[in-house]
């Protein structure tokens, strides 16, 4: 799955979970709930780099999710 599209997927799941009056502020506050999950993940996945020799690949892939939300 593309960075994109993943950016896409994570803001529509996280979209139920916030409540909101507006479809606006609804996609707002899910982005912002998709940022701290990619961010969350960011942070697991160095922890793993640093303990198992893991490359930045993985990282690098959840750093263009992140762009591409906060591009959104």
């Amino acid at each position: 799955m593309k960075a994109k599209e993943k950016a896409r997927e994570l803001i529509e799941k996280l979209k139920g979970y916030t409540q909101t009056y507006c479809e606006y502020e609804g996609t707002e506050d899910a982005k912002q709930c998709a940022l701290i999950c990619v961010d969350e993940r960011i942070k697991l996945l160095e922890e793993i780099r640093d303990f198992k020799g893991l490359d930045n690949s993985w990282i690098e892939k959840e750093q263009e999710v992140k762009k591409e939300i906060e591009n959104l």
